[in-house]
């Protein structure tokens, strides 16, 4: 991948990669209605509104708990990191109840599903969170259209 002139690798050691969990545009959180996220008190990341139906894990990462309504998911990757993955209200107000197909305990591989849509309809909009962003040296995120999923979306400097 490249960013700003450079060339960006998984394998570079000082570059860690967070990925889009479904295609569609991806916004700063502060353009998601949940006030919650948009206003950066759980930490910062990105929001997309997805344009097809498949959530997909923005990292390698085991599920530390799901939400009792199943619509947040907690993930703590490979390198420490602790991740929200959250579903919005349906744009559109058909409530949309996504079917959940992880449980805490599982082990996600980037790209593994962790919610079912039902076929024909548009995900919500989904919230990624980096909890614990304050402790990163800096960060880049690419905002804009994603034609498929599992694009890296946040360039995260370990250095």
């Amino acid at each position: 991948m490249r960013f700003r002139g450079h060339e960006i690798h998984d394998s570079d050691s000082g570059v860690k990669l967070i990925y889009s969990c479904c295609a569609g545009t991806v916004v700063p959180l502060e353009k998601l209605s949940n006030d919650t996220f948009s206003c950066l008190v759980l930490g910062d990341g990105f929001g997309i509104l997805p344009s097809g139906s498949q959530l997909v894990s923005p990292d390698n990462a085991e599920v530390k708990d799901v939400s009792e309504n199943s619509r947040d998911i907690t993930l703590k990757t490979d390198d420490g990191l602790i991740l929200i993955v959250s579903l919005g209200a349906s744009p559109d107000g058909c409530g949309i109840e996504p079917e959940c197909a992880v449980k805490t305990g599982d082990m996600l591989k980037i790209g593994d599903v962790m919610w079912n849509i039902p076929e024909g309809m548009t995900a919500p909009p989904v919230a990624v969170v980096v909890t614990n962003s304050e402790s990163l040296p800096s960060f880049n995120i690419i905002y804009g259209y994603l034609d498929e999923i599992s694009q890296p979306v946040m360039i995260i400097r370990k250095n």
